[in-house]
This record gives C-alpha cells, structure tokens and sequence, in this order.
C-alpha cells in the first residue's frame, strides 16, 4: 500500500499540462466543465450525462490544478462517446421531464418554462447535435427519450480520455471558460420551398363557333415558382 501510494502520488497526482485552476471546483462545476470539453471537441449543441457518472465525492473542491488521479476518481467508469442529431421536441421533453433531475444537462435549461437551447427558444421541428454516453444511448435514467433514434458511436476514445487529452495541452487563464460556447455561435436557418402547378383547359365539341368571340381554343399551363431563404 505504501509502495503504490508513492507511486500514484509520483506518477498520477501532479496537475496535468493544461489543468491549472485559477479558482475552486465544486463537483457540479467539474461536470458542467466536463461537458463543455465534450461538447467543444464534438461539435455538439447539447450535452447530455447521467448524475451517477461522475463520481469522487471526497476530492472535490479541486484546488490548485485537475490531475489523472482526479479524472479516475471523479470518472471511473469506463464508456464510450455518441454523438448525432436530435429533434427539438425530444430534448423538449427531456428538459421538462421529471427525471431531468436525474442527468447534468449542458446546453438546454428551463427558463421561467420556456425550453431553451443555447439561449435561444427550442425549435420543436429542428434537430440539435447532442454528445452523451452509451449509458444514456442505451437506456440508463429513461435516456434521451421516445424519438431520439440511433446515435452513432464518435470517436475511438471514452469520455474520460477526451477530457484528459484536452487538459494535457497547454492552457493559460480560467481553463474553464475556454471550451467553445454554442450559445456566442451564429445560427444559420435556412428555408426552401417549391411550387408547382398544372392547369389544363379542354374544350368539348363543337368549337367552330361562328362568332370569334365565341371561338376557344384547348390550352394547357405549366406554373413553377421556388424560393430559397
């Protein structure tokens, strides 16, 4: 025991390259710093993971600076990332569930009960690019919901190891408002549409009418008219 206690505090317990903190970190701060990494690394809108993932109740606060040991105590299961498109009405009905409590949800609050996504109203017809785990994809808390469809796999590494290798680069300042925010992104909406249609006139005998007034002739119409926003 005390051999691999000096080993771990050697080897595992130094602050990692990019880690440094300027101020305490709660254990709710440490998810919601995680899920803002993964969110910046996938690209995604929202993030979505269980409250039971994150673990290590007696290391937090974190002072000083984030080490591997703490990312093993704080993350120690293993699992893999997912990450696709997820209609509006779905996370809707996730936020407003009553076991929304149940998931650290980034991205996506309830404010005075309107659903916003990144600071913007919640478009039910839409769909948002959502990374979560495959303890949510399959299932785990009621996962995302009824409509979520299939997420596919992202990525060859698990959540912890995402985290890890984003603090072991350099970075100086609060590393905690440096993952990119969705909400500062400009959002682009684009809409299309198209109309057609067919007019035919067909004029039963006789036709040879002997006043021109009276005289018509069989047409048909072609009307097409698009519009692109």
């Amino acid at each position: 025991a005390t051999s691999t206690h000096e080993w771990l505090c050697t080897t595992r317990n130094q602050p990692l390259r990019g880690a440094t903190l300027t101020s305490e970190l709660t254990r709710d701060q440490f998810a919601d710093f995680f899920l803002n990494v993964l969110r910046d690394q996938a690209h995604a809108e929202v993030a979505v993971l269980n409250r039971g993932a994150v673990q290590g109740r007696e290391i937090f606060p974190l002072r000083g600076g984030i080490t591997a040991l703490n990312l093993e105590a704080a993350l120690p299961f293993e699992d893999r990332l997912y990450v696709g498109r997820v209609k509006g009405s779905v996370l809707r009905a996730l936020a407003t569930s009553t076991r929304a409590g149940r998931f650290y949800l980034r991205g996506i609050v309830v404010d005075d009960g309107t659903v916003k996504i990144n600071g913007r109203t919640v478009d039910d017809a839409a769909e948002y690019t959502v990374v979560t785990t495959g303890f949510v994809v399959d299932g785990g808390e009621g996962g995302l919901g009824d409509g979520a469809g299939e997420l596919p796999i992202w990525g060859d590494r698990g959540p912890r190891e995402v985290f890890r290798a984003w603090l072991e680069q350099p970075h100086t300042g609060d590393i905690t408002a440096l993952p990119s925010d969705p909400a500062r992104h400009t959002r682009w909406n684009f809409r299309a549409t198209l109309d057609g249609q067919f007019t035919l006139t067909y004029i039963a005998p006789p036709t040879d009418y002997d006043s021109p007034q009276l005289t018509r002739t069989d047409t048909t119409q072609f009307r097409f008219e698009s519009q692109f926003r």
